[in-house]
């Protein structure tokens, strides 16, 4: 079987829902980067803090579930897309995703001092006190930024 062809098998293994969240995915991911690329970062500040026009009631278990299908969407594309999509892309992403759906996610952003490399940058999103993207490496940060601005992390 060719390379094509399996993808297109485990493309039609997927549920619909699963597809249109990583169709989403890549095009989110290719209007983050240019967004990141073109304006300026209080622009970026403004898309990321944008109020939720109705927050979601759903379950507990359908938000969780929500949060990892997101979560798995976005690492699917991100590594697989032919231009940049790091940390910043990704939490863009998944946060626009999820506060889209009325789920109030917070867009961190941090920093860390590296003797060897300087000073590093980090962006994770968080729903609540969980992590939904970029959390392996979040405790090492110091978190610089939220998005919306007046969240509580």
């Amino acid at each position: 079987m060719s390379t094509a062809q399996a993808i297109i098998r485990k493309w039609f293994r997927i549920s619909p829902s699963q597809r249109r969240l990583i169709i989403e995915s890549l095009f989110l991911l290719a209007i983050t980067r240019c967004v990141i690329i073109v304006l300026p970062f209080s622009a970026v500040s403004r898309l990321a803090s944008r109020q939720i026009s109705k927050p979601s009631s759903i379950s507990a278990d359908t938000r969780a579930a929500l949060l990892r299908q997101v979560r798995t969407a976005v690492l699917v594309c991100a590594p697989r897309v032919p231009w940049r999509a790091k940390c910043f892309e990704q939490g863009l992403t998944a946060h626009l995703m999820l506060r889209r759906r009325g789920i109030p996610t917070v867009l961190c952003y941090g920093a860390l001092r590296d003797l060897e490399r300087g000073l590093l940058a980090h962006v994770w999103v968080l729903d609540g006190d969980h992590y939904v993207i970029g959390g392996e490496l979040a405790p090492k940060y110091r978190v610089l930024m939220t998005f919306p601005s007046n969240a509580v992390i």
